[in-house]
Formats: C-alpha cells, sequence, structure tokens
C-alpha cells in the first residue's frame, strides 16, 4: 500500500499543557483518597445490606 502525500497541510493541533503544581498534584491525591475510602464504605454498607436481606 503507498502512502499518499495530502495537498493540504495538517494544522498542529497539539497543545503545550502547564503541568500541575505540587500543591495541585497533592490536592488530587488527597481528593482520591478520600472518595477511595467514602466507595469502600458505600461498598461495605451495601454488602452488609445485601447479607441482611439474605437470612
Amino acid at each position: 500500500m503507498e502512502l499518499i502525500d495530502s495537498p493540504k497541510a495538517k494544522q498542529d493541533t497539539s497543545k503545550r499543557l502547564n503541568p500541575l503544581t505540587p500543591s495541585e498534584i497533592e490536592s488530587l491525591r488527597q481528593e482520591s483518597k478520600r472518595d477511595l475510602k467514602r466507595m469502600q464504605k458505600r461498598l461495605r454498607l451495601r454488602k452488609a445490606q445485601r447479607e441482611a436481606e439474605q437470612v
């Protein structure tokens, strides 16, 4: 299969992203930990509810 160059030049769509600051990274880590704990609690409650319904 032969490659054919397009007559139109492609626009550069890549953008340079600003890297996160250390405080932003730490904030995201804390948020993730908090969300994980919240979801684990929800899952434990759902599991306990299912087990209670089976009895």
